[in-house]
């Protein structure tokens, strides 16, 4: 998420999107605030989701997960984190996490604790 555009024409990193929670973690006031995505970011962040859904299942142990993932049931964000942990550990999985570290904009929600939510 971006702030409004500053004086030096960029603007700056204000937030985070979670997308296997589908949360907004927001930091523009400096402080963490947690809210579900507007109308006008649903679709771009459940086609994001389900990207990365798709990337973890692929990578995943458990052949059940894309076959209940494709059948249309919830699969809950605690296994969707195990198995990607799991796929990051074997090294078949590498995902990107972008960071403002001087706005603290994502340096906490990447923390270890909550890294893939």
């Amino acid at each position: 998420m971006h702030g409004p555009e500053g004086a030096d024409g960029h603007a700056p990193a204000t937030g985070l999107v979670g997308l296997l929670t589908e949360r907004i973690l927001d930091y523009s006031t400096g402080a963490r605030r947690e809210e579900p995505p507007d109308e006008g970011r649903r679709d771009l962040i459940a086609e994001a989701r389900a990207r990365l859904i798709e990337g973890i299942i692929a990578e995943s142990e458990d052949e059940t997960l894309m076959e209940r993932y494709l059948g249309g049931e919830p699969i809950a964000p605690e296994t969707l984190v195990d198995d990607l942990e799991k796929a990051v550990a074997r090294g078949a999985f590498h995902p990107v996490l972008a960071a403002a570290p001087a706005a603290e904009g994502g340096t906490r929600a990447s923390a270890p604790s909550n890294s893939w939510s």
